[in-house]
């Protein structure tokens, strides 16, 4: 029946097992179809070029749905039945007046790389408790998408899937997601809710970076690393809550956010100190048992903010001119395990009015608190 043009009425029988390729397509007259339960394949290019399709039914039994099966339709939503479980992508992502797309349990395949990149029209997709994974880029651009329901299924989230749907504000990640990757929401600047599932095990390098209306956000404990840049210049983010139990946190982690009060849990063992210096609101550090390493070199060197810091029993140093110039440093709480306080290290930190050392200290270097003139 291709290229009937003048078809506006379309009745598929019970019993009908198979539609061919192409074959309805380029009935443009054709408004609304119902697919019956006993088909099992639609095929390529079946309803291809129909541009008056807006209503379709595809019953609950069809297994199979064939390339551009639906391409260059006027179809707003499509919901694939639980019962396919062969679903050629470009039946749905050429569609383009599609707005909401719900996937049904069958299809396991996840979303394919670049599937809807740069879709302006896209507004809700639902995925079946079937699928594994959105793929890289798959949604990157899709300014319009507001809503994201994950299956119960989802284990990974990969490259940039997300990255720029502006119109997204909450995301709730379903149990099953391990792994958030690189850049997978970035620059989402609508997102102001962010439910991170217990069972995540990786946060990826500027997974949420850019998410400029997100306040708050709770790190659980399965999470073992957060990488490098995973909360850049999230400027609004207020409340920070990291679960003991991450053991690793990148460089730049939470740079450039609205973060007053830091506590580093004592499971962490690696800190990139980059995370916590690059925030310019941070007044309150509290760093665990866990990290061994002693404050780098002239890491808070000048700041005007910091105001307290408590070293956990794991840091063995003060380095030099770490704190130098931090006028605003009122306290400063030693770990049971600091032995060396380098050269100029609290310089010129004029706040401090008292200091104890710990049991630990076996040396205070040259000009360690020289001009501390609050003391």
């Amino acid at each position: 029946f291709s290229g009937c043009s003048g078809i506006t009425s379309l009745s598929l029988n019970s019993g009908l097992a198979y539609i061919d390729i192409a074959a309805f397509s380029g009935c443009v007259s054709l408004a609304a179809v119902v697919i019956p339960a006993t088909v099992e394949r639609v095929g390529d290019h079946s309803f291809m070029n129909c541009i008056a399709l807006a209503s379709l039914a595809i019953s609950d039994g069809v297994t199979s749905i064939g390339a551009l099966a639906f391409a260059n339709t006027a179809l707003a939503t499509l919901t694939i039945p639980d019962s396919v479980i062969s679903l050629d992508f470009s039946a749905v992502n050429a569609i383009p007046t599609l707005t909401t797309l719900v996937i049904g349990s069958g299809v396991t395949a996840g979303f394919p790389k670049q599937v809807f990149q740069s879709n302006k029209v896209i507004t809700s997709v639902t995925m079946g408790s079937g699928m594994l994974s959105v793929g890289a880029e798959a949604f990157i651009g899709c300014t319009a998408l507001a809503q994201i329901n994950f299956g119960a299924g989802v284990t990974i989230i990969e490259y940039a899937a997300f990255a720029g749907c502006s119109a997204l504000t909450s995301v709730s990640l379903s149990a099953s997601v391990t792994t958030i990757g690189h850049s997978a929401f970035s620059g989402c600047s609508g997102i102001t809710s962010l439910s991170l599932n217990s069972g995540l095990a990786y946060i990826d390098i500027a997974a949420f970076s850019g998410c400029v209306s997100l306040a708050a956000v709770v790190i659980p404990a399965t999470v073992e690393r957060v990488g490098d840049h995973s909360f850049m210049n999230c400027i609004a983010l207020a409340s920070l809550a990291i679960s003991d139990g991450v053991t690793s946190i990148g460089a730049l982690a939470f740079a450039n956010t609205a973060l007053a009060t830091l506590t580093i849990p004592d499971s962490v063992i690696s800190l990139d100190f980059s995370a916590v210096n690059a925030i310019p609101t941070l007044t309150t550090l509290v760093i665990g048992s866990g990290v061994t390493a002693g404050f780098p070199k002239q890491v808070f060197q000048s700041n005007k903010v910091i105001t307290s810091v408590t070293m956990g029993s794991g840091m063995l140093s003060v380095g030099a001119e770490a704190f130098i110039g931090c006028t605003a440093l009122a306290q400063i709480n030693f770990g049971a395990g600091v032995t060396i306080i380098e050269y100029a290290a609290f310089a010129g930190c004029s706040a401090l009015t008292s200091v104890s050392l710990s049991a630990s200290v076996t040396t205070i270097g040259h000009s360690a608190f020289s001009g501390c003139s609050g003391i």
